[in-house]
């Protein structure tokens, strides 16, 4: 009969997964603190709105989630003028460098982080709660 040795569990690890579920809780929190409404407030948790198993997976909810909250912007008059729309972020309620974001690329740019734009708060913190949750289950179905 062979022995079998127990497993040595490093504190290191044990620390990195208790920082991972703050981090998770933290970024739950900016969601939750978001003026949205309750439907986009739904929408931004992955798990709980798509089939969550791989990337191309999480690339259709993200744009779901962009397409959403481009849907309830509401130009500001104060911001647009007669060439074009802006709005402020309807999650975060930011307004970019130049007043407000124009619509709809300029809000997509700012959800997203693309074309150097600041990316929305709110978006950036649901967006990589999301690959973390996905990095977790690819890495459970490995074993």
């Amino acid at each position: 009969m062979t022995k079998r040795r127990s497993q040595v569990v490093d504190p290191r690890d044990e620390e990195i997964e208790r920082l991972e579920r703050r981090l998770s809780r933290a970024r739950q929190t900016v969601i939750d603190m978001c003026p949205a409404p309750d439907d986009i407030k739904t929408l931004l948790s992955f798990e709980t709105t798509f089939d969550q198993k791989t990337h191309a997976d999480y690339r259709r909810w993200e744009m779901a989630v962009t397409d959403a909250v481009i849907a309830i912007a509401v130009p500001d008059p104060r911001l647009s003028n007669q060439y074009e729309e802006r709005a402020a972020c309807p999650l975060c309620k930011g307004v970019g460098s130049v007043p407000g974001f124009k619509l709809p690329l300029g809000l997509d740019y700012h959800l997203n982080g693309a074309m150097s734009a600041i990316q929305c708060p709110v978006t950036e913190a649901a967006f990589e709660d999301a690959l973390q949750g996905l990095r977790e289950r690819s890495k459970e179905g490995l074993k």
